[in-house]
């Protein structure tokens, strides 16, 4: 735990024991849209676990409205677009500005860097004292524009959250003079919506995403094509549509793979899906990965990763699955026959994934962790937000 989180956690604490009443927040959730991605579907689980006696929620989109604002209106959640691209960049800070002031916002919660950038700016033309920005995966984007947002930005950010520790540490990197002021809090997904069945005991694996070249579908099946030298009786199923899906099947048929690769299309990723595999394949760096891996996990069946900033921290090689070193074919073909070597072990290796999910990588557990992130710096906050 970092020393910012301890002393969070320390203060907050120590309201409770002097009798201070823990009033009920105005947060704000700031991101670029709320249509149907993973940040999305994030924020409604933390829409869904926060309590209104802690937290009274609402939810801007810098551009378009779908899905996911649907769900959270039906839910009685505040909801609005500032329609960024129609009405352009200073309109919608003023727009953001009044609504904060209208709401009497006391935190604005950011996500992402664009959000960051412009609810940044917006709390200071408004009378919200608190602002904090949680980062996905990559820091603050690769790009020089997006660099540039991220350390302006965090000159007005009370709290640069990262997912994992590794992401915190990228955003240090990205904005050294402003360390200080980040911290992480582990991304967290539903465990109650995943029964842990445990691993099934066939030779089955599965993989979740897009059929792209970030997914690394290509390097996988010619993994599986070594892999069946060994293990004949593995297989392995693919979740998933995209631009490649069509060449991929023509793969699995060049390389007499049908009997072994099984395209699924595009599934509902739950327990009923997961617990046919004995274990989840991941190649890709995406917060969908990631949460994929964590369903997995939460179903009680042990994961199978390439390296990335998120899965390095939560999978162990022989405790909660394996990392392969390296997304190239006979890198993966290796770490998939040690992975098949350990079969045995599966079982022992879903069940510390289904404790690590429920004790540190739930949504309950971020939920209350950002709760206490917003007393502690409302209380230290030398101007709150007075009604």
């Amino acid at each position: 735990m970092s020393s910012e989180t301890h002393s969070d956690s320390a203060s907050v604490s120590a309201r409770a024991s002097s009798g201070e009443s823990n009033e009920s927040l105005r947060v704000c959730h700031l991101t670029e849209k709320l249509c149907t991605g993973d940040v999305e579907r994030h924020l409604v689980e933390l829409a869904t676990c926060t309590s209104p006696n802690d937290a009274k929620l609402s939810f801007v989109a810098l551009h378009d409205l779908g899905e996911t604002a649907e769900v959270l209106q039906d839910s009685g959640f505040p909801v609005q677009s500032l329609k960024r691209s129609l009405f352009g960049k200073i309109q919608a800070l003023r727009k953001l500005s009044q609504f904060l002031d209208r709401n009497e916002i006391d935190v604005l919660h950011m996500h992402g860097t664009a959000a960051q950038f412009h609810g940044a700016i917006a709390c200071k033309w408004s009378q919200t004292p608190i602002s904090v920005a949680t980062h996905y995966g990559r820091g603050c984007g690769a790009d020089r524009k997006s660099l540039w947002q991220f350390r302006i930005a965090n000159e007005f950010t009370d709290r640069v959250i990262g997912i994992t520790e590794a992401v915190t540490e990228l955003c240090r990197q990205q904005n050294q003079s402003n360390r200080e002021q980040m911290m992480t809090i582990p991304f967290g997904i539903d465990s109650t919506r995943f029964f842990p069945y445990g691993p099934s005991s066939e030779l089955r694996a599965i993989a979740i995403g897009e059929c792209n070249r970030e997914y690394g579908f290509e390097a996988l099946i010619h993994a599986v094509r070594s892999v069946v030298n060994s293990y004949p009786h593995f297989k392995i199923q693919i979740a998933g549509t995209g631009p490649l899906l069509n060449q991929s099947v023509e793969l699995v048929s060049s390389l007499r793979l049908t009997h072994h690769v099984e395209f699924l299309g595009d599934r509902p990723i739950t327990d009923e899906l997961l617990k046919q595999s004995g274990f989840l394949i991941s190649t890709a760096h995406t917060l969908a990965s990631q949460r994929n891996i964590l369903s997995a996990m939460a179903t009680g069946i042990p994961v199978l990763s390439t390296e990335s900033l998120v899965a390095s921290e939560f999978i162990q090689d022989g405790v909660t699955g394996k990392i392969a070193r390296g997304k190239e074919a006979n890198q993966l073909a290796v770490a998939i026959v040690s992975m098949i070597d350990q079969a045995p072990l599966w079982p022992v290796m879903g069940t510390k994934c289904r404790e690590l999910v429920e004790t540190t990588l739930s949504v309950q557990t971020t939920a209350r962790r950002y709760l206490q992130l917003y007393r502690n710096l409302v209380v230290q906050s030398a101007t709150p937000r007075v009604r």
